[in-house]
C-alpha cells in the first residue's frame, strides 16, 4: 500500500456521467489505475444532479468503488468554480491551469501516459479504449457481473439466447437521430450498415436467430433480415443493464457507433464470438481517426 503523507491516503477519483456504457468506461479505466497502485478508487457522481437525461447506472454491477466527497475531489480537482473556469477556458481555446492531479482528456485517442498517472490524481474523460485496462481484463469483467436479479422477462430471454444461434444486434437511433448537432457528430448507423454486417458476422452460422436491441423497435422491424428476430426493448431505461447482459449473452455481435453496445461485445463469454462494428466511430470528419474498435472485430 502506497504511504501516507500527512494524514491523506492517495485515492484514484473519476469522474462519471453520460450514459451507461460511457460510465463502464470511466470506471474501468480508473479502476484499472488504482489496482495499479493499490489505491482505493472513489467516484465523482455531481454530474447526475444537475441534469435529467441521463442517471447512474453501475450499482447494477460488482463494482469496487466508493462515491468521493466534495473534498476529496477539492483536493485533486480544485473547486467547483476553478472547475468551471476551466471549463470555460477550454471551450474558448485558451490553456487551462488546473491542479497537476487533475487529468483530462485532450481527445479520444488512446494516451499512454494515463497508465503511469501518480496514485493520487483526478480523471475526467470518456477513455474508450480497451488498453486503458486490458491489462486487468479479468477484474474489469469480474466488476461488470450483475449485482441486481433479472425480471422474469428478461430470464425468459436469456433461456432463448442460451438455446439457439444467436447474433444480437444493437440498433442506436434516439437522439443519435433527432437531434441535428448529435447526429452531425456521432452519425448513426443506417439499413445498408446492418444488412452488411449481419453478412459478415453470420459465417458457418445456421439456423441463425437475430435478437434486436434497440430505442426504436419501430424502425428495427423494417429492416427485414431474413431470419428469425426477436426484438428486445424494455422501454424502461432503469432497467437498461439488463439489456445490455442480455446483449452480452449473445454468441455474435452487430454493433453500432454505441458504448453500450461495445460493452455488450466486450463482455461476451464465448471465445470464439465475432463482433462487427462500424468503420466510423464518429461522423464528425475531425474525429474519424479515433475508433474504440478492436483489431480483432470485424470493420464495414
Amino acid at each position: 500500500m502506497p504511504q501516507i503523507f500527512g494524514g491523506i491516503a492517495p485515492v484514484i477519483i473519476v469522474k462519471v456521467y453520460g450514459g451507461l456504457g460511457n460510465q463502464m468506461f470511466q470506471y474501468a479505466a480508473g479502476r484499472r489505475l488504482a489496482l495499479h497502485h493499490d489505491v482505493r478508487l472513489k467516484l465523482d457522481l455531481s454530474w447526475f444532479p444537475k441534469q435529467r437525461l441521463r442517471s447512474y447506472g453501475l450499482t447494477a454491477f460488482q463494482i469496487q468503488a466508493d462515491v468521493a466527497s466534495p473534498s476529496e475531489i477539492e483536493r485533486l480537482a480544485g473547486s467547483e468554480d476553478a472547475r468551471a473556469v476551466r471549463f470555460l477556458r477550454r471551450v474558448l481555446g485558451r490553456p487551462r491551469q488546473r491542479p497537476p492531479s487533475h487529468y483530462s482528456e485532450v481527445n479520444y485517442d488512446f494516451d499512454p501516459s494515463v497508465l503511469n498517472l501518480p496514485s493520487s490524481s483526478y480523471l475526467d474523460g470518456y477513455w474508450q479504449n480497451e488498453r486503458y485496462f486490458e491489462d486487468q481484463a479479468l477484474q474489469v469483467r469480474k466488476d461488470f457481473e450483475l449485482n441486481i436479479p433479472l425480471s422474469e422477462r428478461s430470464l425468459r430471454f436469456a433461456e432463448e439466447i442460451a438455446n439457439s444461434s444467436s447474433i444480437g444486434i444493437h440498433i442506436r437511433r434516439g437522439d443519435y437521430v433527432s437531434s441535428q448537432k448529435t447526429q452531425d457528430f456521432h452519425g448513426v448507423c443506417g439499413a445498408d450498415y446492418y444488412h452488411r454486417a449481419l453478412e459478415l458476422v453470420l459465417g458457418t452460422t445456421t439456423e441463425p436467430h437475430l435478437f434486436v436491441f434497440s430505442d426504436d423497435p419501430t424502425w428495427a422491424r423494417t429492416l427485414n433480415f431474413g431470419h428469425r428476430t426477436t426484438i428486445v426493448s424494455s422501454h424502461e431505461p432503469s432497467r437498461d443493464f439488463e439489456e445490455l447482459w442480455l446483449l452480452s449473452r449473445c454468441n455474435h455481435h452487430v454493433i453500432s457507433n454505441s458504448s453500450f453496445s461495445w460493452w455488450a461485445a466486450w463482455l461476451a463469454p464465448h471465445d470464439d464470438a465475432r463482433t462487427c462494428a462500424p468503420r466510423l466511430w464518429f461522423q464528425d470528419p475531425s474525429l474519424a481517426p479515433f475508433t474504440p474498435i478492436p483489431s480483432r472485430w470485424r470493420r464495414t
